[in-house]
């Protein structure tokens, strides 16, 4: 399979990826005289356990990402990055996962955009929004080099592109530029030899840093708006207003009074919710064996009745054949005797002819 780097873009300090720079580096791809051949779709889902349990915490994993790829759209990839893990499965395990009702879904992602052929190499770029949204999260880009499928022997090539494609983007000074993340394969027990798993590995790497840099920027524009506000208090302060200003700043010392004390409370805050996770954790687990042990005595109940009304049918049908049977016998033995008196005639009438023609 050939080898494919998976990048995402990260955008500058206080800037948001919007949809012209989406559009500024679909522009780049064509620019390099790319043939765009069609759409292309992924999606990444972020799953939690519904139970949590201590003892089952070994056994079980907490939380995993499941990949579904384009290439192979019938197969969906399980990565969980705990144990370092990456299964492929058949596309249904969506459906059982959500029948068993075991884990939740805490983030759904989907990835779709154009391909675009640069020679031997493939191109596809994409935007990143929640499924069932169109709210713009992110922008990533796939660079696939179709001759090589291995690994270590790709990294010269692949940098190569990455930083003509780099050069091209910054011509335009958009705010921001591409990351791409290579993750230790090894880990996860793949070879050098490029798989669907190697870039399920991919993805779940970019989905963590995504949220991660997600939760960032959203820290970022809250300062950011934060201290603006303090600006413009401050600017429509005058020598008039001393008193009204007092009491502001009074105000601003008890939030960085209260932001000191919720961080010496910090770790009771932490127990406490630890505490409520747990019990809700016992209280989904004792509804959740509560509503197996229904389903299975339900179900016991419906084969009981399933045998009954087979035992049932089949003495009704051990009945028939037995009538059918005899018929056939009455049949078969009315059909021998007049055979028998037949024959018995026949013989009698040629020795009587036998007999005259003798004498």
């Amino acid at each position: 399979m050939p080898i494919k780097w998976i990048l995402h873009w990260q955008p500058n300090p206080g800037a948001t990826v919007n949809t012209q720079i989406l559009s500024e580096v679909s522009q780049c791809a064509e620019s390099f005289n790319g043939v765009k051949e069609g759409r292309w779709k992924s999606s990444l889902s972020i799953y939690k356990a519904m139970v949590r349990d201590q003892m089952a915490g070994n056994e079980f994993p907490r939380d995993f990402v499941g990949i579904s790829l384009a290439e192979q759209p019938n197969s969906y990839f399980l990565v969980i990055r705990g144990q370092r893990l990456v299964v492929e499965a058949e596309s249904s395990i969506q459906t059982i996962m959500e029948k068993l009702q075991s884990y939740k879904t805490r983030v759904a992602l989907c990835f779709e955009g154009n391909q675009y052929r640069l020679g031997d190499f493939l191109l596809r770029v994409g935007k990143v929004v929640p499924m069932h949204s169109e709210s713009l999260r992110g922008i990533v880009m796939e660079m696939e080099y179709l001759p090589i499928s291995s690994w270590e022997k790709s990294h010269e090539i692949m940098a190569e592109l990455l930083d003509l494609w780099q050069e091209a983007l910054s011509k335009r000074s958009l705010p921001g530029h591409f990351v791409h993340i290579g993750p230790n394969f090894a880990e996860y027990g793949l070879t050098d030899q490029y798989s669907l798993q190697h870039t399920a590995v991919q993805y779940a790497t970019i989905g963590s840093s995504h949220l991660v840099s997600s939760g960032n920027t959203l820290q970022e524009s809250f300062v950011i708006a934060s201290f603006r506000r303090i600006s413009a208090m401050n600017s429509r302060s005058t020598p008039d207003t001393y008193r009204e200003r007092n009491s502001r700043a009074a105000l601003f010392d008890g939030i960085e009074e209260g932001g000191i004390r919720a961080s010496s409370s910090y770790s009771h805050e932490i127990a406490e919710q630890e505490n409520e996770n747990a019990l809700a954790g016992l209280q989904d687990r004792v509804i959740l064996l509560k509503r197996f042990s229904g389903d299975i005595h339900e179900e016991v109940e419906s084969h009981n009745r399933m045998l009954d009304r087979m035992g049932n049918d089949m003495d009704a049908s051990r009945g028939v054949l037995s009538g059918t049977i005899d018929r056939f016998k009455m049949v078969f033995e009315t059909k021998s005797n007049r055979r028998m008196l037949v024959l018995v005639a026949s013989f009698v009438v040629i020795f009587l002819v036998i007999y005259f023609l003798t004498r």
